[in-house]
């Protein structure tokens, strides 16, 4: 199945409803197709984490949105947990070890964030849901936000002038 989690409007977005077929990423949401596993080495990439925290990030000081992992990227087809899960114990300790990189890397924006599995199908996917930030975040002295369909990092007068913007004068 092709999975897409809510519409184009936020308020869709931010349902937690059932993953529903029909429709790509968009503005309020990002595929990602594994956690940590990279398909092509066939093993763990912290790399692979790392893009998932951008994500947040970008969807933080953006208007929220939703990430949906076991999802392939620019395709929609729902692929599962199944290559994340031989890298931990279960289901369990993937969600707990999320949840503590959170914790970890973005203290103030973890009690925020949503992550719920969501059953596709005979796959199982994760949505994390993330709510429109109040104010910047920064992760690693870098500024994300969407662009588009897109997660980007901002720099410089681009970055000055999104902040201004999305949160008024700092």
């Amino acid at each position: 199945p092709v999975a897409a989690g809510c519409g184009y409007h936020a308020e869709q977005c931010r349902e937690q409803g059932p993953v529903r077929p029909v429709q790509l990423r968009a503005y309020w949401l990002e595929h990602k197709q594994t956690l940590r596993y990279d398909m092509r080495a066939k093993q763990a990439n912290p790399k692979l984490e790392d893009a998932v925290m951008d994500r947040i990030c970008g969807f933080w000081n953006a208007d929220g949105g939703t990430l949906l992992v076991g999802v392939e990227d620019r395709t929609g087809r729902v692929t599962g947990l199944g290559p994340d899960l031989k890298l931990v114990r279960d289901l369990y300790a993937l969600l707990n070890r999320l949840s503590q990189r959170l914790r970890n890397d973005l203290p103030s924006l973890a009690p925020f964030v949503r992550i719920t599995p969501d059953p596709v199908g005979s796959e199982m996917v994760l949505r994390i849901g993330v709510p429109a930030g109040d104010r910047p975040l920064f992760w690693k002295d870098r500024l994300m936000a969407r662009v588009n369909n897109t997660t980007q990092e901002l720099k410089g007068e681009s970055q000055l002038d999104y902040i201004r913007s999305r949160f008024g004068p700092t």
